[in-house]
């Protein structure tokens, strides 16, 4: 398992939002990379810039 915070930031208020992505794959590293990357702009709100992707564990 790979975990990965996404970390936002709320356009209307400043506000910072981070959410976990756990991804559980056996692909290569690369492409869990690039999974977490989707899965997170897919996490996104309406109001919401994605600021960065954390690698947290594996």
């Amino acid at each position: 398992m790979y975990l990965f915070e996404a970390h936002y930031t709320n356009m209307d208020n400043d506000e910072q939002i981070t959410r976990p992505i756990k991804l559980l794959d056996d692909r290569d590293e690369k492409s869990l990379y690039l999974m977490a990357m989707g899965v997170a702009y897919d996490l996104k709100e309406k109001n919401e810039c994605l600021g960065t992707v954390e690698f947290i564990a594996c």
